[in-house]
């Protein structure tokens, strides 16, 4: 199977996009996307291998925190 990806610029698109026979997982990052791999290998289906790279998505990808806002600075 081949795609055509030329119509894509490289800053457009930075990573490379990996193509399983039996199954695709695709994450914001590498390690969350090696775990809905491993699922897929382990035998799982598809909502095995979403779990698994959403559950690990929370630990790898960083967020931001929302600053509690105190009763006193709001009333200003």
């Amino acid at each position: 199977m081949h795609i055509d990806f030329s119509a894509l610029s490289p800053p457009t698109m930075r990573r490379k996009p990996l193509f399983a026979a039996n199954g695709v997982v695709a994450t914001s990052q590498s390690l969350a996307t090696q775990a809905g791999l491993s699922a897929f290998k382990q035998g799982g289906n598809a909502v095995d291998a979403a779990l698994a790279a959403a559950i690990t998505l929370t630990v790898v990808e960083p967020t931001r925190l929302l600053k509690k806002s105190s009763p006193s600075s709001s009333a200003k």
